[in-house]
């Protein structure tokens, strides 16, 4: 009888644990994936900035330097005007579309927003727009992507949550 009440008791003090871990785990889960996206943001922002920095255009080598200043996990690219690629261009999707820069797209209170990210390739894509100046074709676009496995990097301890859960759920099975 003493067997079975001490069971009983870990068992339901683990499925306790497991009421307040299993929520905290989903929300590390969700800001993990919002501070990625966000720096996503930070560097096609850093990148267009640099654009918008002085009145003359900057010249392909100077943009170059500024991409590889602001890369990391993601690819950041600049397609000029001209239409010249700089910088590692995202991944090419299986339909091999890339969504246009200017479309209105997002969700949630980003609605319409040019800079929304958008689902692409397994992953988030940023597209901004960025205004070149009157005298040559007007806008170049900056793209950051990176990868779901990339904006998820910074989880850990599924593994230990997954095994408290089917320990818990054993030993109320064994009480």
């Amino acid at each position: 009888m003493r067997k079975r009440i001490l069971l009983l008791t870990l068992g339901m003090t683990t499925l306790v644990v497991l009421a307040f871990a299993i929520p905290l785990a989903v929300l590390i889960r969700n800001v993990v994936y919002q501070n990625a996206t966000n720096a996503m943001q930070d560097k096609a922002n850093r990148v267009a900035n640099y654009f918008r920095s002085s009145f003359a255009s900057p010249s392909a080598a100077e943009l170059a330097a500024v991409i590889r200043s602001v890369s990391g996990a993601a690819e950041v690219s600049v397609q000029l005007a001209d239409g010249t690629m700089l910088g590692a261009p995202p991944p090419a999707p299986a339909d091999g579309t890339v969504p246009p820069p200017f479309e209105a797209r997002g969700s949630g209170d980003r609605r319409g927003r040019p800079d929304a990210p958008v689902d692409y390739a397994d992953g988030k894509l940023i597209q901004l727009p960025v205004y070149t100046g009157p005298a040559e074709p007007n806008f170049a676009v900056v793209r950051v992507y990176a990868s779901d496995g990339q904006l998820h990097s910074g989880e850990t301890g599924w593994e230990l949550l997954l095994i408290l859960s089917s320990l818990g759920l054993i030993v109320l099975g064994a009480g």
